[in-house]
């Protein structure tokens, strides 16, 4: 499976270690978007991760407070069922910091990843 580029960019911030989806926010991936574009790139280009199985993730109910569970599949279905108790009204501000009482998704690399984002062709875009 080739990735696409918006996926591609946010792989390779990824692939250096795992992280919540607010501390994705503030990686380079995202300079430059308002919030509306932000929370599309992270949402599809994370999806398309997931596909692909790229990433893993698991969702803590209340940050800090609670293990994080494994998604039941890991499947694309699942992926936006939990992101969309995270992100119910659809917008991630950027520098938001997950808190107690609050839906985290923690997104981290599989081995898979490294793989893809070296076949990934940059003479293509």
């Amino acid at each position: 499976m080739s990735l696409s580029k918006p996926a591609y960019e946010l792989g390779s911030v990824v692939i250096c270690g795992g992280e919540t989806v607010h501390d994705f926010t503030n990686s380079i991936a995202c300079d430059g978007l308002t919030a509306p574009e932000r929370e599309r790139f992270l949402r599809e280009s994370f999806t398309e991760l997931v596909a692909g199985g790229f990433v893993m993730w698991t969702l803590e109910r209340d940050y800090g407070n609670a293990p994080a569970m494994k998604p039941s599949a890991a499947s694309v279905k699942c992926f936006l069922a939990d992101w969309r108790r995270c992100f119910p009204g659809g917008i991630i501000r950027r520098g938001d910091i997950p808190d107690a009482r609050n839906w985290v998704l923690f997104i981290g690399p599989t081995d898979s990843l490294v793989e893809a984002l070296g076949e990934y062709d940059t003479n293509a875009d």
